[in-house]
């Protein structure tokens, strides 16, 4: 039986990983930019009180968005603690037990 060692990690294999993860990231980034600004020019006709509640709503919005996603994130965490905790704790019945 040959055993294979894993190829050192090179610059370019870094790269190609951070790109892989940093992608989607940039992706949502810049269309949540995008709808931004595409909210500010449709509400530009409208006036400046719009584009200020547009503004101020849009900034209400992504502030709730983020503390619902923190609290949902923590809930995550503890959930699958507790899931971990159960499976640990279950025990085989004994063997030869009556059903």
């Amino acid at each position: 039986m040959s055993s294979t060692t894993p190829l050192p990690p090179t610059y370019l294999r870094h790269a190609s990983a951070l790109l892989l993860l940093a992608a989607p990231l940039a992706l949502s980034q810049l269309s949540e930019m995008a709808m931004g600004v595409t909210d500010t020019v449709l509400l530009g006709g409208l006036g400046v009180t719009a584009v200020a509640i547009g503004g101020l709503s849009s900034a209400f919005f992504y502030t709730t968005m983020i503390i619902f996603q923190a609290i949902l994130g923590g809930q995550a965490f503890y959930s699958r603690t507790a899931a971990a905790q159960r499976t640990t704790d279950k025990q085989e019945p004994p063997t030869g037990a009556a059903s």
